[in-house]
Parts: C-alpha cells; sequence; structure tokens
C-alpha cells in the first residue's frame, strides 16, 4: 500500500481540483507552482522558486501572417506588384518559422515560474566530504502550464506537422499565383488564390474559438500526470550514490521556452555529465519515449538513456518500451537536442480501452499507467545510478 507521500494519484487529483485550463503566467499555474513546490518538500528534497517573465499566451504572429496572407489575396488585382511583395514576406516568415519556432511577435509579459528540486549524491563514507561526487546528474522535466488544444482543422494555427505543411503550401501556391497574374495578366490566376486565401481565413476564424471542453480536459490530464510522475518519483528515489537528482516543474511552457531558458541560464550544467528526461502526457494508452523528434530537424533520444530505458523490464509490467518518432507540438526536451544536451522523453500515445477497475472514480485517471509511468522513472535512474 503507496502512503500518500508516495502515491501519484493523490497528486493527480489535487492538480484536477486547479481551474483549468493553467495558461501561462495565469494564477491557476502559479497555484499548481506552489503545490509541486510544497509536495518537493515532502519528499526531502532542497526547493528553490525561481520567477521570471513569460508572455501570457502564444503571440499574433500566426493570425497575422494569416490576415496578411488574406488581405493580399483580395487586392492582389488592385496592387500585384505590392502585393506580390506581401506573399514573398509572407512565405519568408513561414520558412523562418520553422528553424525559429516563437516568432518575435509577444504579447504583455507577466511572471512565471520554475520550481527546482535538487538531491544531492548519498553520503560518502570513505571520505570526508560529506557528499559523493556525482557521475551523473539527472534532471527530471514537467510542465506546470497545460497544453493548447489543437484538433481537425484547428492544427492549422499551431506547430504540428498538418499546420506547419498547411501554412507552407498556402504561402508557396499564393506566391506563385500572384507572380503569375503579374507577368500574365490574366484573371484566372488572381481568382485560382481563392483557395488558399479560404484556408488562412480559417486559420484566424478557428484562433477565436475556444476548445471543446472534453477535449481540453484530457490535455490537462496528461499535464497532471507528469506532475504527478515526477513527484511520486522524486519522493522514492532518496538513495543514489552516483546521481545527484533534480526535479524541475517549468512555468509557461508552451508559449515558448522562457523557462526552460531561465532553467539554463541560472544552471548552466555541463552536458556531458547531465541527463535530461522530459515527461510530457502521462495519462491513458501505451507508455513510450520519443526518438526521434522535431518535424525538419530530427533529433534522437541519448544513446545511453534510450538503450537504459528500452532494456528495462519489470516483473509485472509489459517492458522494454518502445520508441516511436514524435512530430507534433515541441517537447520539453526538443530545445535541449538543439544545444547538444542530452535527453530523452517519456510519453503516453495512443489510448487503448481502459478497464474501469483501472480508473480512479474520482479525477478519471488511469491508476496503473500513473503507477507503471512512476516505477519506470525511478528505475531509470537507479539503473544509471549504478552506471560507471
Amino acid at each position: 500500500m503507496l502512503s500518500r507521500r508516495d502515491d501519484p494519484l493523490d497528486v493527480a487529483r489535487h492538480l484536477s481540483r486547479i481551474a483549468i485550463p493553467r495558461r501561462a503566467t495565469s494564477l491557476a499555474e502559479a497555484q499548481a507552482a506552489a503545490y509541486i513546490d510544497a509536495r518537493l518538500r515532502r519528499a526531502g528534497m532542497q526547493v528553490n522558486a525561481t520567477p521570471f517573465r513569460a508572455p501570457m499566451h502564444a503571440g499574433l504572429m500566426y493570425p497575422l501572417l494569416a490576415l496578411c496572407g488574406l488581405l493580399a489575396a483580395l487586392f492582389n488585382g488592385v496592387l500585384p506588384l505590392s502585393m506580390l511583395l506581401v506573399h514573398g514576406i509572407c512565405l519568408i516568415l513561414v520558412v523562418a518559422d520553422v528553424f525559429l519556432p516563437g516568432l518575435p511577435i509577444k504579447p504583455r509579459q507577466r511572471d512565471s515560474q520554475n520550481i527546482v528540486g535538487t538531491r544531492a549524491c548519498a553520503t560518502d563514507t570513505n571520505t570526508s566530504n560529506q557528499y559523493a561526487s556525482p557521475r551523473w546528474r539527472v534532471i527530471l522535466l514537467a510542465p506546470l502550464d497545460t497544453p493548447r488544444v489543437s484538433h481537425g482543422l484547428r492544427q492549422c494555427i499551431g506547430w504540428q506537422r498538418f499546420a506547419l505543411a498547411g501554412r507552407f503550401a498556402a504561402a508557396i501556391m499564393l506566391l506563385l499565383l500572384s507572380l503569375g497574374f503579374v507577368l500574365t495578366g490574366q484573371r484566372w490566376w488572381w481568382y485560382a488564390q481563392v483557395l488558399p486565401a479560404t484556408y488562412l481565413a480559417l486559420t484566424v476564424l478557428l484562433s477565436l474559438v475556444p476548445p471543446h471542453a472534453v477535449d481540453q480536459t484530457a490535455a490537462v490530464q496528461g499535464a497532471n500526470g507528469a506532475l504527478a510522475v515526477l513527484t511520486s518519483s522524486a519522493s522514492r528515489l532518496r538513495q543514489l550514490h552516483s546521481v545527484e537528482l533534480w526535479t524541475v516543474a517549468l512555468g509557461a511552457t508552451r508559449n515558448g521556452n522562457n523557462g526552460l531558458d531561465d532553467m539554463l541560464t541560472r544552471y548552466p550544467f555541463p552536458p556531458e555529465q547531465t541527463l535530461f528526461i522530459g515527461l510530457e502526457t502521462i495519462d491513458r494508452g501505451d507508455l513510450t519515449c520519443a526518438s526521434p523528434e522535431g518535424l525538419l530537424g530530427q533529433y534522437h533520444a541519448d544513446p545511453l538513456l534510450l538503450q537504459t530505458v528500452t532494456s528495462l523490464k519489470l516483473a509485472d509490467n509489459t517492458y522494454p518500451i518502445v520508441a516511436y518518432p514524435y512530430t507534433h507540438i515541441p517537447s520539453l526536451t526538443l530545445p535541449l537536442h538543439r544545444q547538444r544536451y542530452r535527453a530523452l522523453t517519456m510519453m503516453t500515445r495512443k489510448p487503448p480501452p481502459v478497464s474501469d477497475a483501472n480508473v480512479d472514480s474520482i479525477s478519471g485517471f488511469d491508476v496503473s499507467m500513473l503507477e507503471q509511468a512512476t516505477r519506470l522513472v525511478v528505475h531509470l535512474v537507479q539503473a544509471l545510478d549504478q552506471t560507471k
């Protein structure tokens, strides 16, 4: 029987009572941060809350790009050369967004925070030092805020694979059709811009429609599950001899890399000895690790972490787990891959039907999945603790 301190379901239940969605810089995000701070202290970790400034939402770049393309298509017959230039600028910005996600049209900023918990290696009795020198620094990451929900046509305003392809295709079509109109003067080139212009108009309209409550609740559950696994793993990982354990609940993760950038600025970790484990959506389904990540520039999980996690086998679970490509919303660890840090992302995917006996009647969480993910993280870190 698990104690409340070690039970991930206890954490998930409490977080589910906080207002949803937990947007970046919101009161709900601050309430979740305070609760995670208290849980990590109960787990015996040294905890710091590190504030920083972050945008309140993702910015206006995507709607403005769509609006510029739409207006340029409408006025192409009146000002063909000027609108051709506008289409060219839109295409350049869409291409730049592939390599520089988070283009610089930002909203007003407010306070957010990271909750950073640390635990040094166990006492080294063979030396006069109070703590042993760590072989590895393992950092568990989970988001404090909840993801934006994008399904169907709504994906056209996000970063997802279909959104990126849709924006790029629309920008290319508008530029080519506009160029054809300038060169030939035939008006059917202008009329043909109706289709990509309509797509861009939909991106503006759908950005104003709130997500369905069921979709939003599912997204929040996944984020709550990740935080529950993070805190429960910290509670169980108390005697590590060659691993220095860090747990970081990152604020403002869905509007850019603000929390992660602040953490790396405050704590310049040595890349060779630091291993990041990102916990994304932990809900119902198959527990997997992501490799490779990204759409155009793809990054593979760190070989040591990937080999270790896929070779684990617990007595009552179906391990090893499998690595799958992940090309949707950027994960917590994608910016770390770009900076040549060693990282691995864990998540659930393709939810199968879940037995009612495994679902908590109060919060709706898959109890067995929360426990399975927690035990996997614990065993992974313990295996690294034995690695020389």
